[in-house]
């Protein structure tokens, strides 16, 4: 067992439980099959570890709504509060926003439209 070992934040987790509470929209890791409209998916999609100290993830951050309009303006709350991310999540020393864009499930499915708000984040 490594001595002195360090956790990483899990900032999946972490975005689950904040951006829910933030913004009052139910936020999962998975879209659910039943998952009420508006709703936000977190991903964790890449990033490196700098050192024992240092985690640098990209997340995708998913707003999920019946419309596409709806969608995007979800997608801006989200973006909105990436700003607030440093100041607000202990262990959180920078977020950036690298792609907000319109991510469509299926051109055929018009049940429900996505958006898509890739953060790469520096954590402790």
């Amino acid at each position: 067992m490594l001595q002195n070992h360090h956790s990483f934040l899990d900032i999946k987790a972490t975005l689950v439980s904040w951006l829910g509470e933030l913004l009052g929209v139910p936020t999962y890791l998975e879209a659910p099959d039943d998952a009420p409209e508006p709703f936000i998916t977190v991903e964790r999609i890449g990033g490196s570890s700098a050192n024992i100290v240092i985690d640098r993830p990209i997340v995708a951050l998913q707003a999920w709504a019946a419309t596409r309009v709806d969608a995007g303006l979800l997608a801006n709350d989200i973006a909105s509060a990436v700003a607030l991310m440093p100041k607000e999540i202990p262990r959180v020393a920078k977020a950036t926003i690298s792609t907000h864009q319109h991510y469509p499930l299926d051109e055929e499915d018009t049940t429900i439209s996505r958006y898509q708000v890739i953060v790469s984040l520096v954590t402790r």
